[in-house]
């Protein structure tokens, strides 16, 4: 017979379908009690990275609260700046004023956030929501146009990386995400560490996936792509990977680069980059994503079990990645598909250029 469960209003029926008669019976019982009490609600108004330069009007719906606030703070440690919600008469909406006078006493940030707090009748408070990375008294940081990323607008956030990034697509007993690091950088406050964990069973195994889109597609002025990467020493197969406006994926590796553990400058001309499956270079007039993997290659690992299987779990670091223009004497020079240098190609050209002309 067919066992079935229903709820009525925080009552349970359970059993077979032959006694629901029995069951039924004891729901005369119950007693509605009315809506609950409980605080509830979200943020409407700001969202998150909104952009405030002139008088602005927060917005929350609340329910069951005495009275609720707007909490505005620029950083982590400065003062909050507390602005009154008030209630519309029609609604549970609140709408907190920021007014100019108020908000040019705020510093400019990037970072800012904007706090919903709500008080019961005894003045316990509760956080509704919480917008964060806001833009007060600036505009959004822009990135140069031939940056690919430098690591320096995530403002110290891994959170901000790991959603601009992605999820990571892995083989089973594999996984990779980046960080930010703070140490092991070439230029500015931070540098990227791809932390990944590749689990070895006889065939080839991968993880990554992790990088960004870009607004900007048109690099045609530009002839190749300049990499700050610091090598862990285990030689896997270390994917840059490059899609066009089509979807269509073109690599190039650093497996050779990867086996030592100095921290120099890669660059790779365009043409370096390979359509999987195909022998056509991409064009740098339609690059739509920039990814990094991660493959594994046994015979670069040498501390395998009897079966020949490995676990490797490194990091391997990155920053100061751009497109960069090269003379063509530079493009000859390749050695791999790889220029190595121990400062950035352009700087390097730079310097040869002064010396010609003392």
């Amino acid at each position: 017979m067919l066992t079935w469960e229903k709820e009525i209003t925080g009552f349970y029926i359970t059993g077979d379908s032959g006694n629901t008669d029995a069951a039924l019976s004891k729901a005369k019982d119950i007693n509605l009690k009315g809506y609950s009490s409980e605080i509830t609600g979200y943020m409407i108004l700001p969202k998150n990275y909104a952009t405030i330069k002139e008088a602005f009007e927060f917005k929350a719906l609340v329910n069951n609260a005495s009275k609720v606030n707007f909490v505005i703070k620029t950083s982590d440690d400065s003062e909050p700046v507390t602005i009154k919600g008030v209630k519309s008469d029609k609604s549970n909406v609140y709408t907190g004023t920021l007014a100019v006078e108020v908000l040019m006493k705020l510093d400019a940030t990037s970072t800012g956030t904007v706090k919903v707090v709500a008080y019961d009748n005894e003045n316990n408070e509760k956080e509704i929501g919480v917008a964060g990375f806001i833009n007060f008294n600036k505009d959004p940081d822009v990135i140069p146009a031939n940056v690919f990323d430098n690591f320096e607008y995530y403002y110290g956030s891994d959170g901000l990386i790991q959603n601009k990034y992605g999820s990571s697509n892995s083989a089973a007993g594999c996984s990779s995400s980046v960080t930010l690091n703070n140490v092991n950088k070439v230029e500015g406050d931070y540098g990227l560490a791809f932390n990944y964990e590749l689990s070895y069973k006889g065939s080839e195994v991968w993880t990554g996936g992790l990088g960004r889109t870009f607004d900007n597609t048109d690099y045609s002025e530009y002839n190749a792509l300049s990499l700050w990467v610091k090598p862990d020493g285990y030689g896997q197969k270390m994917v840059v990977q490059l899609t066009d406006e089509s979807g269509k994926e073109y690599e190039a590796y650093l497996t050779d680069f990867v086996k030592g553990t100095k921290a120099q400058y890669v660059t790779i001309p365009f043409t370096g980059f390979i359509v999987k499956g195909g022998n056509a270079s991409i064009d740098p007039s339609g690059i739509a994503c920039f990814k990094l993997w991660c493959n594994s290659v046994p015979d670069n690992y040498d501390n395998k079990d009897d079966n020949g299987n490995y676990k490797v779990s490194s990091v391997i670091y990155f920053d100061d990645i751009r497109a960069v223009k090269l003379s063509d004497e530079q493009l000859a020079n390749t050695e791999k598909g790889l220029i190595i240098t121990d400062k950035p190609v352009d700087a390097v050209e730079e310097k040869k250029e002064e010396e010609k002309k003392e």
